[in-house]
């Protein structure tokens, strides 16, 4: 029965992910970080098996993955050196590290991309407060002016009224008087 990496680092002091690497240095495997394969000279002492969960639906429940196991018999091939164990090590973390300095770039980018979303926003609604502000301005505007207009209006039809009613009123006013006249005559 075959072993994991991780399982075979540990009896060289190594974590799984530096056993890949070390793993990849001696000429075992080939690839990168999660995609390792085995090359000819590690298919002698690697397996990989196909894994496939779930009955269908929706693609979530049906995970798809390899095992790769190692006999343990690589270990008489394999010369982990203290120098080695330092190289992969050194690797290793500079991989970490490059990982750590790329989500720390992707997370500047993201933030950065956030806070300009959020200006904007802020900017759009400044503008629209603006918009409606001046838009309230001018709709008061306009009722003053609607006011004003009619009351001008207003005052238009009385004086027109006036203008038309005032000869009538002086000829009734006069008929009133002559018939007062013929009243007092009699």
């Amino acid at each position: 029965m075959g072993i994991s990496a991780t399982r075979l680092g540990e009896k060289y002091g190594l974590t799984g992910q530096e056993m890949n690497v070390a793993l990849k240095m001696l000429g075992y495997l080939d690839g990168a970080p999660g995609e390792y394969f085995p090359t000819e000279k590690g298919m002698l002492f690697m397996t990989e098996e196909y894994h496939h969960r779930g009955p269908g639906g929706y693609a979530r429940y049906n995970a798809n993955w390899e095992t790769r196991t190692i006999d343990p018999a690589i270990r008489k091939e394999l010369k982990i050196t203290p120098e080695l164990k330092e190289t992969v090590r050194a690797e290793v973390k500079a991989a970490r590290a490059a990982k750590a300095a790329a989500q720390k770039a992707a997370q500047a980018e993201a933030d950065a991309a956030f806070r300009a979303k959020i200006v904007a926003e802020q900017q759009a609604k400044k503008a629209a407060a603006v918009a409606a502000e001046k838009a309230a301005k001018n709709a008061a505007k306009l009722r003053k002016a609607g006011k004003i207009g009619l009351i001008i209006i207003c005052v238009a039809g009385v004086a027109y009224g006036l203008y038309k009613l005032t000869p009538i009123v002086k000829r009734k006013i006069k008929e009133r008087k002559k018939k007062k006249a013929a009243k007092n005559l009699e």
